[in-house]
């Protein structure tokens, strides 16, 4: 069980007062319930009363109805043995000499959350046995700190090769293995997965890190985990889902973590990051890319063929400031100007691009005629949403059929 107060104890009491709290924890379960007649108004809760056949007890009555007969309502009284073990003392003067140990450090790239949708993240962690107290991380070029990472993270490694998997949907069909060097992870409901519970950064083999949630979590061995009921391609990674091949980096996103919002001006140059821990110093280089940031691929891509012969193309923006909400209202428009563009493809030559600057667009009877000798009876098409800074983002495929 747990407490979380605002206090102050020194070892003596706060072991006290644990050890107080597992005392009622263990008593709270016993509990009796019995009636008494009228009669007996001398009875009052607060009350402690012994029962005769039952070991157990005393019981102190918390609760009494009263009517026809008065039914009470009683729970087992705490022991009241607690002690107070490994009084404070002062430590001993002589100081052991610890070696410096170099952490194992681990700076990944991740989708912008949808509280500052416009700017990704760099997620920080480190790890060290033992664990130094604190490790300081900051520029190796300007030397500006960036963060402190005050415990170990949950960095792992893949044990078995993992292919890409459905975006946006439960993938009960395949398992991720990997091993962590610290932490420890469980299953949650299903609903809480959904929810935002149980994310991993797993590293693509492409370089890129992919988010992946789990309900399920089974320990197969020391440190080793066999996750299943998985949730790929979340927070906007979807674009970042590859091959996984055994060996590639795992992180926990948890709060041992350490988060940086990525600055514009950031983007396209490669980041030296210093962890240091002590005398002991690590170095890891992230390159900041525009993928993370760049527009996300649209979704319900429709086709029509319209009285005059053209084809109206049809289609919905995302945004990543919705977190994945269901609701009605359009999504939020974060890339300004509005700019689309179309890539018809016959078979898979491309053969007209099309721009809009909405999420419509209709390919003329005249421009099929042009592309394929007629009225075009079957092809497939790209969407993409353009970014004024950032360039093309991520393409949606749709297909047209008469």
């Amino acid at each position: 069980m747990s407490e979380s107060l605002p206090l102050v104890l020194d070892g003596a009491a706060a072991r006290l007062a644990a050890e107080r709290l597992l005392n009622l924890r263990s008593s709270s379960g016993d509990r009796v319930e019995f009636a008494l007649p009228p009669s007996t108004v001398a009875l009052e809760p607060g009350d402690r009363i012994a029962l005769a056949g039952l070991s157990e007890g005393p019981f102190e009555i918390t609760e009494i109805r009263d009517g026809s007969v008065r039914q009470v309502t009683a729970g087992a009284v705490p022991r009241g043995d607690a002690i107070a073990t490994g009084v404070d003392r002062p430590s001993g003067s002589a100081t052991l000499a610890v070696p410096p140990v170099t952490p194992l450090v681990l700076a990944a790239q991740l989708p912008p959350l949808p509280a500052d949708p416009t700017r990704s993240r760099l997620v920080l962690g480190a790890f060290a046995d033992p664990w130094p107290g604190l490790v300081r991380v900051s520029d190796a070029t300007t030397g500006a700190a960036l963060a402190s990472l005050s415990r170990p993270a949950a960095i792992g490694t893949v044990l078995t090769d993992v292919s890409a998997g459905p975006p946006a949907r439960w993938d009960r069909g395949t398992s991720l293995e990997i091993r962590l060097l610290a932490g420890h992870l469980a299953d949650v409901e299903p609903g809480s997965a959904l929810a935002g519970s149980n994310r991993i950064a797993v590293e693509t083999d492409a370089g890129q890190w992919e988010i992946i949630g789990f309900a399920k979590a089974e320990l197969t061995g020391a440190g080793q985990y066999r996750l299943t009921q998985l949730l790929r391609g979340l927070d906007g990674s979807e674009a970042a889902m590859g091959p996984v091949s055994a060996g590639r980096r795992v992180l926990v996103l948890d709060n041992r973590a350490a988060t940086l919002p990525v600055e514009p001006h950031w983007i396209g140059e490669s980041r030296t990051i210093r962890f240091s821990a002590g005398d002991a110093v690590a170095m890891e280089t992230v390159s900041i890319e525009t993928g993370p940031v760049r527009p996300l691929s649209p979704v319900h891509l429709k086709a029509a063929r319209q009285p005059d012969g053209a084809i109206a193309l049809r289609w919905t923006r995302r945004s990543r400031a919705d977190a994945d909400g269901w609701g009605i209202a359009e999504p939020a428009l974060e890339h300004v100007p509005e700019a689309w563009q179309v890539e018809i493809f016959d078979g898979g030559t491309p053969v007209r691009t099309l721009v809009s600057g909405s999420p419509t667009a209709d390919y003329a009877l005249a421009d099929q005629i042009v592309d394929f000798g007629g009225a075009a009876s079957a092809f497939t098409f790209a969407v993409t949403q353009m970014s004024a800074v950032l360039g093309a983002g991520q393409a949606a495929m749709g297909a047209f059929n008469v």
